[in-house]
């Protein structure tokens, strides 16, 4: 959580647009961005809301995280049968590793204790163990969880809330707002160009590759 309220975040946007009469742009709709841009953000960037907590492996050797997860971070330890008592490391590894070292690791027997944790390369939400799991195991798991959801109200309790993702994140999320409001009037000159800029401002400021932009490689080179 950053150490910023969302009211002092969305008064600089209004003042960035030149609008801090509120004349163009009203509080839900600049909400509403924002609660988009930070779900955004923890999809690309579980970090931006990282949490800790314990889970129940199911049977088996793939494992869906909790709900309102939005990306695995690390599987840390075992948690024993009771989900409080701390056990050996798991190792980080992949796919690709473990299926070299044993090709039956799927099917393998199945055990209280993982070793090894794999990321889903297409899922970020899933992950697979190795040995597969008997279901009577915990783990203690770090993943990235959907921001709290902010709600404009008549009695602006709003205005107080903290941004809910992390401080080094607060500028990515500045400019996807500014993004979004110079796009809702693309007819004013220039505000296409200006949505564009802050759209790549927020993925560059995050350390993102926008995905609309191709990298293209100078002719000639191999």
């Amino acid at each position: 959580m950053a150490d910023i309220t969302i009211k002092h975040l969305l008064d600089q946007v209004l003042e960035l647009v030149q609008d801090v009469p509120r004349d163009q742009f009203d509080f839900p709709d600049l909400i509403n961005w924002y609660n988009f841009g930070q779900r955004l953000l923890v999809a690309y960037l579980p970090d931006a809301n990282a949490v800790i907590d314990v889970m129940k492996l199911a049977s088996g050797a793939r494992q869906s995280l909790p709900v309102r997860s939005l990306g695995l971070i690390n599987v840390h330890r075992n948690m024993g049968t009771d989900g409080l008592t701390p056990g050996t490391a798991i190792i980080r590894s992949s796919v690709e590793a473990i299926k070299a070292f044993d090709l039956g690791w799927s099917s393998a027997t199945p055990a209280a204790v993982i070793i090894n944790f794999m990321q889903d390369p297409v899922d970020k939400t899933n992950f697979y163990n190795y040995p597969p799991s008997d279901g009577t195991g915990y783990v203690e798991i770090e993943f990235g969880q959907v921001p709290p959801i902010a709600v404009y109200d008549a009695g602006a309790v709003w205005e107080n809330l903290m941004v809910g993702i992390h401080e080094k994140y607060v500028d990515s999320l500045l400019n996807y707002i500014l993004h979004r409001s110079y796009d809702k009037d693309t007819d004013f000159p220039g505000n296409l160009e200006r949505s564009g800029f802050h759209l790549d401002l927020f993925y560059s400021s995050a350390g993102l590759q926008n995905p609309g932009k191709q990298q293209t490689q100078p002719q000639g080179a191999r």
